[in-house]
């Protein structure tokens, strides 16, 4: 990874201008960004790793294109999208915004982030909405299936994971923590053969979608899709290196282990009793020289 330019995180200078609110999905920061604000990363992929497996046959489709992420400086809805470039081998640039767009950047995502742009010797064009974005780079990149009847496969369990962050919205809010005192035990732990919907929690859902997915180590088919990366983002991925405070002002330790959950260990224990085959998806993925070497590169995240 050649890092063109490196700035020094400061959480006082950018925390201290925190006012309460949104702005997709995030809280508003009340000052303008600079140059300073900003970083930029050439993200190469390995020579040995580049358009293999499934990625081969897209190489044709993105060999004279460039693109370039916009995001801030965190995992949260840019994460997906730059694993996505990671596994597939494709080079992207990396920029990693540490405050709000500037007035009447980006009106593809209305003055939001994320955005990808793309150019080639057709033009230069935006893409906002994670969800679009995301399934734009799955296609173009060969993560999307052999054809359409795998590609509904994936949305399918792209769906399942949606259901799944909702579901945990009753117990944990994003913005303010637990909503209950014992919520780790409830989410976690309530058995997968419940009778009530109301009782539908965690392993009520990966017990169904684990007969859903292969048992090869991959969700749809025999390569990587954007599935498998979905599920590796919300079931498997972790991050130590985090700046100490949140934007929320609150200690980043919730953002270590997925689920918001006080250990990884926690989270792979539901995957060992109720979701085998979701479990050996997450090391399959997780555990691939790309990622591995993303990991160890991507830097100190702000969330």
């Amino acid at each position: 990874m050649d890092t063109r330019k490196i700035m020094e995180f400061n959480p006082a200078k950018l925390f201290g201008a925190l006012s309460v609110g949104l702005l997709g999905g995030y809280a508003a920061l009340n000052y303008r960004p600079s140059k300073e604000n900003v970083t930029k990363t050439n993200h190469r992929a390995p020579e040995d790793i580049k358009f293999k497996e499934n990625v081969t046959k897209s190489k044709r489709a993105v060999e004279d294109k460039k693109f370039t992420f916009y995001y801030f400086g965190g995992r949260g809805l840019g994460e997906l999208t730059r694993t996505l470039f990671v596994i597939a081998g494709v080079n992207f640039e990396n920029e990693r915004l540490f405050a709000l767009p500037e007035e009447g950047q980006f009106p593809e995502n209305l003055g939001r982030l994320p955005c990808l742009k793309i150019v080639d010797g057709s033009g230069e064009y935006i893409i906002g909405q994670s969800g679009a974005i995301n399934r734009y780079a799955a296609k173009v990149l060969g993560l999307y299936g052999a054809n359409e009847l795998e590609a509904a496969k994936i949305d399918t369990l792209c769906c399942h994971l949606d259901d799944i962050s909702n579901a945990l919205k009753k117990y944990y809010d994003y913005m303010t923590g637990p909503l209950q005192e014992d919520w780790e035990d409830v989410w976690f732990d309530t058995p997968a053969d419940v009778t009530e919907r109301s009782e539908r929690r965690l392993r009520w859902y990966l017990r169904g979608m684990d007969s859903q997915v292969g048992q090869n180590g991959f969700a749809v088919g025999n390569s990587f899709t954007l599935a498998d990366a979905e599920i590796y983002r919300k079931l498997g991925e972790c991050c130590e290196d985090l700046e100490p405070l949140h934007y929320t002002g609150r200690s980043n330790d919730f953002m270590k282990y997925p689920m918001y959950a006080s250990s990884n260990e926690r989270v792979r224990k539901v995957l060992e009793e109720d979701a085998p085959n979701i479990l050996k998806i997450v090391d399959n993925f997780g555990n691939t020289p790309q990622m591995q070497t993303w990991l160890k590169t991507r830097g100190r995240q702000a969330f």
